[in-house]
């Protein structure tokens, strides 16, 4: 299967092995992009998986009235209530204790599923930043879960897969 992008001068990738392993959740592939004479620029191994669930969080400047166990915000300027403090923090609701538990986040060292624009991020001196994110559970149970393959084959979903990030949103099948 090949893809055409126009954006890089008549560049174009190639899927050249693909393995999917059923009973771990995990698809391997091996990505090669050429440019219009042919010549190979670079490839890339991809290793996508459900080995996580990566946290969900929200942004948020007044906290909610019935927090659930484990709701988790991103506090950022402006902030009410119990959150006024607590700016640059991420806060989680413990049901245990009916409390909020705060974290400093100014360098977030795990990637963060924002659940308001549906993109993965980290926090990286204070700021946000887009981040992609190959082992979240919701990447495989979008593209790859059972349910799928068994009505399509996995080189189509993986295809499917590459058609939804952003550097191959614009291609062309050939």
């Amino acid at each position: 299967m090949g893809l055409k992008n126009f954006m890089f001068d008549g560049a174009y990738a190639k899927i050249s092995k693909l393995f999917y392993h059923k009973d771990i959740k995990q698809i391997t592939c091996h990505l090669e992009v050429y440019s219009k004479d042919m010549s190979q620029f670079f490839y890339k191994d991809m290793h996508i998986s459900a080995s996580r669930k990566v946290t969900s969080i929200k942004i948020e400047n007044i906290p909610p009235e019935n927090p659930q166990n484990g709701d988790t915000y991103l506090l950022q300027d402006d902030l009410q209530g119990v959150w006024e403090n607590y700016p640059k923090h991420i806060a989680s609701w413990d049901s245990f204790r009916k409390d909020w538990n705060y974290w400093l986040a100014i360098n977030w060292p795990d990637i963060l599923f924002l659940e308001d624009t549906q993109e993965y991020i980290k926090i990286i001196n204070g700021q946000i930043v887009k981040c992609k994110c190959y082992d979240d559970e919701r990447l495989w149970n979008k593209f790859f879960s059972s349910e799928l393959l068994d009505n399509s084959n996995h080189v189509k979903q993986f295809y499917l897969y590459l058609k939804s990030l952003d550097e191959f949103k614009d291609c062309e099948d050939v």
